[in-house]
């Protein structure tokens, strides 16, 4: 595919997204009033000419990838794209002053190579995805693409091997790490386009915008991903239950009080959170969904849970925190696939003798409950090998 044809297709597909996300949902298109940040609103800034880069790339003395050229040119000049939207390029370079102090910025070649991007990915992946690198020193030879979150943003190096290659850079210590998807079995850093691209797909897909529980599925059974996120349903959703082969059901922060026994419908269902609702309990139904691998309720009013939470063996991941838990049930014991299990501030007194059946439990929150110290000793000794939070 030729370049044009992807940028007409980018073009495309933000009208699309636009459309779609009336509430702002997307990550970064709405205001975040807690912070301040003010979100991009799908906003597209007028292109740039030709004539203004082939100035400006005079002006800083290397010239522009043609995918970055070409997406300034065809498609906008910013905001609308990732985490808190795509910066102008006038707001890209660094300001003049600092240039004027730094003129051969740009002239440096970026510090991290190819063979650093493998490195730094594959400590990522077989040690920390919190791992960055600031080994190489100050980083040279870049722009900004984007705020990224706290002092962490997206650059983009103008000069070196990474040359149109994306990385995140946190100023603070600055520490870099590439951008970086699995393609053909093989890691490989995202460029300009392709990040640009990926936050589309990703942004378009199902689940990714909350769905209208009022608009029937044209094609329901190929439905894999839902979301009812903050749409103040008192009722679970009808349009939802032709559904049944979803994988994935958000229904956070909404209003619901039960969930009605049809949910055994979903049977391929591996991801269920309903937190920041009023659910006061769960049907005997939700041991129906047998490929469940993570089921998240924090924040209700649930005060105890059926015996058949137990028949969920392929469980690994359970968040009951912030509920009205006076007790557990026996049978949690039988969750023989629980890694990670959270039930801070409920009104716990102690957990059944099942649960030193939990063997592969690495983590247990029970912070803010009202164990005593004999109670806490007890979990001590049955989950010798877990971390168990008080």
């Amino acid at each position: 595919m030729g370049l044009n044809e992807r940028l007409q297709i980018i073009k495309n597909k933000l009208l699309k997204l636009k459309e779609k996300d009336q509430r702002l949902e997307i990550f970064g298109a709405g205001d975040d009033a807690y912070s301040g940040t003010q979100g991009h609103h799908y906003t597209l800034k007028q292109v740039v000419p030709e004539e203004t880069l082939a100035w400006m790339e005079g002006l800083i003395g290397v010239k522009f990838p043609e995918e970055y050229r070409e997406f300034l040119k065809q498609v906008c000049n910013g905001v609308a794209g990732p985490f808190w939207g795509l910066f102008p390029i006038e707001a890209a370079l660094p300001p003049k002053d600092w240039f004027d102090k730094n003129p051969d910025f740009f002239k440096k070649p970026f510090p991290y190579n190819n063979a650093d991007g493998e490195r730094i990915i594959k400590i990522k992946e077989e040690q920390d995805q919190n791992f960055s690198d600031n080994s190489q020193g100050v980083p040279a030879s870049y722009i900004t693409l984007s705020l990224y979150g706290h002092d962490w943003n997206i650059i983009m190096p103008l000069n070196g091997e990474q040359y149109g290659k994306v990385w995140y850079f946190s100023h603070s210590n600055n520490a870099v790490s590439p951008i970086y998807k699995k393609v053909d079995n093989q890691y490989h850093v995202l460029t300009f386009l392709e990040w640009y691209e990926d936050w589309l797909e990703r942004s378009l897909a199902p689940g990714a915008i909350s769905d209208d529980p009022d608009r029937p599925f044209e094609d329901a059974q190929n439905v894999s991903s839902l979301s009812y996120q903050n749409r103040q349903i008192t009722q679970f959703p009808d349009n939802a239950l032709p559904c049944i082969n979803v994988t994935k059901l958000n229904l956070d922060s909404n209003q619901l009080e039960i969930l009605p026994p049809q949910i055994k419908v979903f049977s391929k269902l591996e991801d269920l959170s309903v937190c920041w609702n009023k659910l006061q309990s769960l049907p005997n139904e939700i041991g129906d969904l047998g490929n469940l691998k993570a089921l998240v309720l924090k924040t209700n009013m649930i005060e105890k849970l059926p015996e058949s939470i137990g028949n969920l063996k392929n469980l690994n991941y359970l968040y009951l925190g912030f509920n009205a838990l006076h007790e557990l049930p026996e049978s949690i014991g039988n969750l023989e696939n629980l890694e990670n299990f959270y039930l801070e501030y409920n009104k716990l007194t102690k957990l059944p003798e099942s649960i030193k059946n939990l063997k592969k439990l690495k983590y247990l929150n029970i912070n803010g409950n009202q164990l005593p110290e004999e109670e806490k000793e007890k979990l001590r000794n049955a989950l010798p090998n877990t971390e168990i939070t008080f």
